[in-house]
């Protein structure tokens, strides 16, 4: 396949802008025509009557007669009526943009109705407003007005298809430690399926621990959490109850599997066999799941089993057929009691009495509020940022955070070196982007950073995975707030040199890399150039050198092969200089990145 480049277009004043045609249905199109879904409109200010218009002439024939207005501050429909077409059914570029209309999902939505937990309700389980209060401390202003429009209590109210576990594996996008990402449909306001991305959180380990210390009762939250236990009864099938964890909200202990030696997992209620629990004579944590064992003649239940008998901190427990060993006996001790519901800690009988555990329970419910924090704050703000669309929370951890879909990653990031990204695509020849286009693409991506380290804080993890291509045109936005801390995080642990301008800079090293990647289509070593948490070994991140004004030697290297003009070769080096500052000046970044996007050949 030829390389196409349209950055010398004879149609348009504004040359360098190649659209790689990295997502599945987006089609190439010129940069002076603007897309249904794209986030300008234009009003002519010459007959301003209020009649919101899409451009429809080339940029240099109306740049005096138009002005950019951002799109939301209309509703869809109001476009829709202005371009006379019909909100029942989608247009063709609206088709490929994502727009779906499926009687067959409406009715799989609409047979699936949510099953109500025994828990809901309950003064035990911390409300969402609570872990708001409680965990955003570091924001300057209540995150509360953000986020409570975008709060739903479960994925059936969130309109997304598909919900059942077996549909969403066949979508699974990533499965890692800090959660899974699943390629959905969800329902507009509009009656309309579209694409999004569903983020669910990291299924919690089970392991015995130490016993904390915990003061009861109180509302707030706390590491203790991940020890402290809900029992609710089950009304039609007694003596059986359920378990559910009070770090983890309504989500309930249930057996994985059929084998002699079952796994554990928290899961959504759904009132099986397999979530039901009770005490037997032996005070073995028995499941009305039988299993499956070698002798078929004998019916033998799974109970809770510490995994080799090992009484130690942190050693793990699965479902086992009962054997009547110690490993297998626990105690309820029970610390509250609400109406049929008991707050409970379980305790093993071996000698050292350790408890019961959801492994790091409480600091995965902190880090994916603390990241629904971020996103609502600053997603309405920038448009370089992912659009955050739904939050499915009840109690404890969110269930599931609903976000825009986006095209390909930038770079492979943390994947592996066959994976489908831009930079892939740059070295098979099907995308090309010049200095100009690479900086046209990625201003929105230094304005989100402008804006994280306005407020005080910090990205701390950018990187090409991090950065991914929008579906509907050539720019592309941040994702994965999950590591964004203050500016200043790692003085105490690092030394009063690593403050907030060390934190702010290694940011920009991280961004100047994917911009660099972009022009000369290779993947760089981010380290070399940005440094770690641990060292100062990399110059260009050493807090203790005030350097001259010079440019890394890899990055000189390359911009000697590099074949542009003189005039963009001068404000490409102006801005990179910018970039490995000793210290970094934000507005002077961004301010350099468009007059390399304006710049004339």
């Amino acid at each position: 396949m030829c390389t196409v480049d349209v950055s010398r277009s004879p149609l348009t004043g504004f040359p360098d802008r190649f659209l790689p045609w990295a997502a599945a249905p987006v089609m190439p199109r010129w940069p002076n025509r603007v897309s249904k879904q794209e986030d300008l409109y234009t009003i002519e200010k010459k007959n301003c009557a209020s009649r919101p218009r899409l451009r429809s002439r080339s940029r240099a024939k109306c740049r005096d007669e138009v002005h950019a207005v951002s799109l939301r501050s209309l509703p869809r429909a109001k476009v829709w009526e202005s371009e006379g077409l019909p909100r029942s059914r989608p247009t063709p570029v609206e088709s490929g943009l994502g727009f779906r209309t499926s009687p067959v999902r409406v009715e799989a939505w609409r047979e699936t109705p949510p099953r109500a937990s025994p828990f809901d309700g309950t003064e035990f389980l911390a409300k969402p407003k609570d872990h708001l209060r409680l965990l955003s401390k570091d924001l300057a202003a209540s995150p509360e007005r953000w986020v409570a429009r975008l709060v739903v209590p479960t994925k059936q109210h969130a309109k997304l298809w598909p919900t059942q576990e077996e549909e969403l594996a066949k979508r699974c996008l990533f499965n890692g430690w800090q959660g899974s990402v699943y390629d959905v449909d969800a329902m507009g306001k509009d009656g309309r399926w579209r694409k999004a991305i569903m983020k669910l959180p990291p299924e919690g380990r089970l392991a015995l621990k130490d016993a904390m210390t915990y003061r009861w009762p109180s509302s707030e939250t706390m590491a203790a959490d991940d020890q402290l236990w809900l029992r609710s009864p089950c009304a039609e099938d007694a003596p059986y109850f359920f378990l559910c964890n009070r770090s983890l909200g309504t989500q309930v202990l249930e057996v994985r599997g059929r084998a002699e030696a079952a796994s554990l997992r928290m899961s959504e209620f759904d009132g099986s066999d397999r979530q039901k629990w009770m005490v037997d004579g032996e005070s073995r944590l028995t499941s009305k799941l039988d299993a499956s064992t070698s002798s078929s003649c004998s019916r033998v239940k799974y109970c809770i089993d510490v995994i080799g008998a090992r009484d130690e901190n942190g050693a793990s427990v699965c479902a086992y057929a009962a054997n009547g060993g110690w490993n297998q006996r626990w105690d309820m001790e029970v610390v509250d009691k609400a109406s049929s519901i008991e707050l409970v800690r379980i305790v093993s009988k071996m000698a050292g009495q350790r408890l019961l555990t959801v492994e790091n329970g409480d600091q995965m419910r902190k880090d994916m509020i603390m990241e629904i924090c971020y996103l609502s704050r600053w997603c309405h703000l920038e448009q370089g940022l992912v659009q955050l669309q739904k939050v499915v929370w009840n109690h404890g951890v969110p269930e599931a955070i609903v976000e825009e879909r986006l095209g390909k990653q930038l770079g492979k990031g943390t994947g592996s070196d066959d994976k489908a990204c831009i930079l892939q695509d740059i070295r098979q020849g099907l995308a090309f982007y010049s200095p100009r286009a690479a900086a046209r693409s990625l201003l929105a991506v230094a304005q989100v950073l402008r804006r994280i380290h306005r407020d005080g804080f910090v990205y701390n993890d950018l990187h090409d995975g991090n950065i991914l291509r929008r579906l509907d045109m050539d720019s592309y936005k941040v994702i994965d707030l999950g590591s964004v801390t203050r500016a200043g995080r790692w003085a105490p642990e690092l030394g009063e040199a690593y403050d907030s301008r060390w934190s702010q800079n290694r940011d920009w090293r991280a961004f100047a890399l994917a911009f660099l990647e972009l022009i000369w289509g290779r993947q760089l070593d981010m380290w070399r150039l940005v440094g770690t948490n641990s060292s100062g070994e990399c110059r260009w991140s050493s807090p203790f050198e005030v350097y001259a004004l010079t440019l890394p030697e890899d990055v000189e290297a390359m911009l000697v092969v590099t074949a542009i003009d003189w005039a963009q070769m001068q404000r490409l080096r102006l801005l990179l200089l910018a970039l490995f500052a000793y210290r970094v000046d934000d507005d002077d970044v961004c301010r350099k990145l468009w007059d390399l996007t304006v710049c004339q050949w």
